[in-house]
């Protein structure tokens, strides 16, 4: 069953990687967020790195930065995997039945992901861009900084 254990901890991974962006993402602030003549400006969102803008013209459309969100599934699926191994393994030997179900859960969780990123890329909510931009051509990875950060030392808030 050790087999088994090991692509169940592999799928819990990779369904923690993709469900994370789903259900949480910190917000980011840009330096865009201070030009208010131009009409709302959205915070940037993603973790660890920031990938996605939200439209401010509709609530279910997302600008997407292929590369960082790539990133970031790699990083927390390389996060989430040893725990996921250590798990799985501990329960297989304690018992095998478990350790089969838990593995089964986690493949199931897995395709559902897939299932909800598939559906929101044919839906058009994602819309992959090569780059986030700003009125000054590029956001740069050192003009962003969490928004929670940003309002700390007075930067004006982004609005959506």
């Amino acid at each position: 069953m050790r087999r088994f254990t090991s692509i169940g901890a592999t799928a819990w991974a990779a369904a923690a990687a993709l469900w994370l962006p789903l259900l949480w993402q910190p917000k980011w602030w840009h330096p865009d967020c201070a030009l208010r003549g131009d009409g709302p400006i959205a915070y940037l969102e993603g973790f660890p790195l920031p990938f996605a803008e939200p439209s401010t013209v509709t609530s279910l459309e997302w600008f997407i930065t292929p590369l960082p969100l790539a990133i970031n599934l790699f990083l927390t699926g390389a996060a989430v995997l040893p725990l996921a191994l250590m798990t799985l393994r501990g329960l297989d030997r304690r018992s095998p039945l478990a350790a089969t179900v838990l593995s089964a859960v986690g493949i199931a969780a897995l395709a559902l992901a897939i299932a909800l990123w598939t559906l929101f890329i044919s839906m058009g909510a994602f819309h992959p861009t090569a780059g986030i931009g700003d009125y000054t051509g590029r956001i740069r990875p050192w003009n962003t900084m969490p928004a929670v950060l940003a309002e700390a030392l007075g930067k004006p808030a982004c609005t959506r």
